[in-house]
């Protein structure tokens, strides 16, 4: 009878700091991610901001992604040091549903989160606004309505890659010029493929990112090379 009473406490002991341990991974996981985030800006040459207030997330261009009427967060941003800057990285939050919590930083399990880069185009250079989808072995994402492919005399392989949102197709299909394609064309490593949305005054590029992603500086980086490639590419397209 001891030997049951030594035992039963050791074992709750156990259970006790096993759920306390998976109390806080999440919050070790999401300063594991700023502290890597904080030495990325530092390798870029960019600054770390940090977090983004409410203010600031309002500010955020119209964008199939930037929904207003759902919790969100921007977390990480590293962007130039200057105003405004042309530049960001950041980890941006979406709750599944808007009934909750406002503060998705608390809301670790509750939230779509997404690594994204976007680079502003040259003040002489306008795109028309639209998003491509890379297609995958299902098509494309079952959730987006409208999604269309556009084809390129010569270019069989763009057409076969990437579906389309955005109206209207023939202003999207002039703005698609070869040096475009290629550039959209170019992501290479491996793991989830970006969406690219153009819009009138900016490239983004974001995928879909775990907190503890432990290739996310690696793929912010390879992020806002590739929204850069695309900005270089419309801008000397005119």
């Amino acid at each position: 009878m001891d030997y049951v009473i030594i035992v039963i406490p050791a074992g709750l002991a156990v259970i006790v700091a096993v759920v306390f341990a998976l109390l806080k991974r999440p919050a070790k996981v999401l300063e594991h991610r700023r502290q890597r985030m904080l030495e990325l800006a530092g390798e870029l040459g960019l600054r770390y901001y940090g977090t983004m207030d409410a203010l600031a997330l309002s500010l955020l261009p119209s964008s199939s992604l930037f929904e207003k009427d759902v919790p969100r967060s921007v977390d990480n941003l590293i962007a130039e040091n200057r105003n405004p800057p042309r530049a960001l990285l950041f980890d941006y939050g979406q709750a599944d549903a808007p009934a909750q919590a406002a503060d998705l930083r608390n809301e670790y399990e509750e939230q779509m989160l997404y690594l994204v880069a976007m680079v502003r185009l040259p003040d002489t250079a306008r795109a028309v606004s639209a998003r491509l989808h890379r297609k995958d072995w299902f098509g494309g994402p079952v959730n987006v309505k409208g999604l269309y492919a556009l084809q390129f005399e010569g270019d069989r392989a763009f057409g076969e890659s990437f579906l389309i949102a955005g109206e209207p197709r023939d202003a999207i299909s002039r703005m698609l010029v070869k040096p475009v394609r290629q550039a959209i064309m170019s992501w290479s490593s491996r793991g989830p493929q970006p969406v690219v949305e153009l819009m009138p005054e900016w490239v983004m590029a974001y995928v879909e990112s775990e907190a503890g992603d432990r290739q996310a500086a690696q793929k912010a980086t390879a992020l806002l090379s590739y929204a850069s490639g695309v900005v270089k590419a419309l801008g000397e397209a005119g």
